[in-house]
């Protein structure tokens, strides 16, 4: 038995365009959830590379102020270590100061019986610079004067010796016509210690 369609023609037609219609709006509207998911996912991607791009520059920013904070306190205790050599170097100016204060104290302790005439200071050896310390070269004192005695002159030996600045101290020479109220010249090498005091040594009364 043939079955027969009494629907009319234009209300078929209608129904199938309905039909297309839904059918195309399903799939667009999947297409369109699809898109979104797809966009969301690439968007949080694209959030999550930003955020690493950022934290890595703010490393680098970081890591230059560090370079840079580094590089000054590098200059500045570079300029601090010339200001402790200087210093160093300054100090070593004091010493011969020392000595001859010293030497100058123990001539007073003979009254008017020591003049002195000549003093020449050498340096035993060259000063060097050894871990950041200034390491000073001995010195050498040559004094010469004239002595209203030899014992005087002698006398200024022991003071000089017990001034305890002194490795060695020598009688080089004393000469003079020997006469009654005659003057004596004499010539006294001092060499000082490996080690010097800061401060002269108070001279033994």
């Amino acid at each position: 038995m043939k079955c027969v369609n009494l629907l009319p023609h234009s209300l078929r037609k209608r129904w199938e365009w309905q039909r297309q219609l839904m059918t195309w709006g399903v799939v667009w509207c999947l297409t369109a959830a699809l898109l979104w998911l797809l966009v969301g996912v690439w968007q949080e991607q694209l959030d999550a590379k930003n955020r690493s791009v950022t934290l890595e520059e703010t490393q680098v920013s970081a890591i230059a102020q560090a370079t840079t904070r580094i590089s000054e306190l590098q200059r500045q205790a570079g300029l601090d270590r010339g200001l402790v050599e200087n210093a160093q170097w300054l100090e070593l100016t004091e010493v011969p100061l020392g000595l001859f204060q010293t030497i100058i104290e123990c001539c007073q302790r003979q009254g008017r019986g020591i003049q002195l005439d000549s003093l020449r200071i050498d340096e035993l050896g060259n000063t060097t610079l050894q871990d950041g310390q200034v390491q000073p070269a001995r010195k050498q004192i040559v004094i010469a004067g004239l002595a209203d005695s030899d014992p005087r002159a002698t006398s200024l030996v022991h003071h000089l010796q017990d001034s305890q600045l002194f490795e060695s101290v020598e009688l080089l020479s004393i000469q003079g016509a020997g006469g009654a109220g005659q003057h004596r010249t004499f010539s006294i090498r001092c060499q000082q210690k490996s080690l010097l005091p800061s401060t002269p040594t108070p001279i033994k009364p």
